[in-house]
């Protein structure tokens, strides 16, 4: 339950600042987002990991795709939304869905975790533009 209660706040959250004006992006979105991607980071790490071992990357792929992810989180923590357009969150998006839908959840538990995926991308596309 606490899980629902905090994925709820959480979406909530990411869908109310993706509506800030301009100058809230760096004191409203950033925070949101770093808030977000710390619970969406461990499904991108799991999807990574399983398609390393399903051989569809190598491991240098697995290894440009978690500098990639560490990226991410660093233009978060230092709220940089030019580093935030480098760090290329699209190729991270797909594992991040993959590491949910492998793990062991109630369709409703899955359903919440994707949606705060996509809350995370579309304030991501509001953010980088």
């Amino acid at each position: 339950m606490k899980l629902l209660i905090s994925l709820a706040a959480t979406t909530a959250l990411l869908l109310a600042s993706a509506c800030a004006g301009i100058q809230a992006r760096e004191n409203v979105d950033l925070p949101a987002m770093k808030i977000a991607y710390a619970s969406i980071e461990p499904d991108v790490v799991r999807g990574i990991d399983l398609a390393l071992t399903a051989n569809v990357i190598t491991v240098v792929q697995r290894d440009a795709l978690l500098k990639t992810s560490d990226g991410v989180k660093q233009a978060l923590e230092r709220r940089d939304i030019g580093a935030l357009r480098l760090a290329d969150w699209h190729s991270l998006k797909g594992y991040a869905v993959a590491g949910i839908t492998s793990r062991n959840l109630g369709p409703m538990s899955t359903k919440l975790l994707l949606r705060r995926v996509e809350s995370f991308h579309r304030l991501y596309l509001v953010v980088i533009r």
